[in-house]
């Protein structure tokens, strides 16, 4: 074989050589191209889920959130005024009874009613207090509520307790079942001892000078009685 014929078998081999390695390069690049993609699909599969499922626990909590937040919100707002009724006597014999009731919602969207009563009757701890729809003190209709239950008896805890000089000083809380707009220009009636409650003259079998004593419209504090003609 001649000289010439020794170096074209060597080219081509070398060739042959680069040939089958490039393929083998190219095959593996491919092979692991595809399995960086199937991969990143899956990782992509795996993060697509992972934020459906905090997109849906993102939901859930702004659902609560707004519940909690109408719930809240149902009776009670930041701007609303307190609501105060001035007492004015009913009964000859409670003339010269006075003071003030206020009503607010708390957050609990309870109504607290605070008193501050005085020549009243003379150490009454069974002396009710109601809130009432009507045109005015001298023409009252029923009790305002709107829960099953009467919110305004001794056996609810709707009273105010005074001490030897017809004072009294406190607070309750109860739920009428209305908010604050729906109070406002209702009455608030103290009644003398044992009066509003069946319930509670049965079982102590006391007979006091009852009936509606005092009685004043709810306004916004600072207004006038006359806000609500």
């Amino acid at each position: 074989m001649t000289r010439l014929a020794h170096q074209t078998l060597s080219i081509l081999s070398s060739t042959i050589i680069i040939v089958v390695a490039l393929l083998l390069v190219t095959t593996n690049n491919v092979r692991f191209v595809n399995g960086a993609k199937r991969g990143a699909g899956r990782r992509t599969g795996r993060v697509s889920e992972k934020k459906k499922e905090q997109q849906v626990g993102l939901r859930q909590l702004q659902t609560v959130y707004k519940k909690n937040k109408d719930k809240k919100s149902k009776k009670k707002d930041k701007d609303d005024p307190l609501l105060k009724a001035i007492i004015d006597g009913l009964d000859e014999d409670y003339a010269d009874i006075g003071g003030w009731v206020s009503a607010k919602y708390n957050d609990d969207d309870e109504l607290v009613i605070n008193y501050n009563i005085y020549n009243g009757p003379e150490e009454c701890d069974k002396c009710a207090l109601a809130i009432f729809k009507g045109k005015d003190c001298d023409d009252l209709d029923s009790k305002f509520y709107d829960t099953d239950d009467d919110p305004f008896t001794l056996s609810a805890g709707s009273k105010y307790v005074t001490n030897s000089d017809g004072r009294a000083a406190g607070f309750f809380e109860t739920d009428n079942g209305y908010d604050h707009k729906d109070i406002e220009c209702k009455f608030v009636v103290l009644y003398g001892e044992d009066d509003s409650d069946d319930d509670y003259k049965k079982k102590s079998g006391k007979k006091k000078k009852s009936g509606k004593i005092g009685c004043g419209p709810l306004v916004p504090e600072g207004k006038l009685t006359s806000y609500c003609d």
